[in-house]
């Protein structure tokens, strides 16, 4: 369930994306990589932040 609130939370409140890697050599783990758009100060005029 935590990871489904991630996943939400980035995806479509945040406008971000996740890609997730997994290794399945001598070492197992799983790699989340978190991608978010660049926001820069005309994005933040135009979205009415002051």
């Amino acid at each position: 369930m935590g990871l489904s609130l991630v996943y939400d939370l980035v995806t479509e409140l945040l406008e971000g994306n996740i890609i997730v890697g997994r290794n399945h050599g001598t070492l197992f783990y799983t790699l989340f990589h978190i991608q978010f758009a660049q926001l820069t100060l005309d994005n933040l005029i135009a979205n009415g932040a002051s």
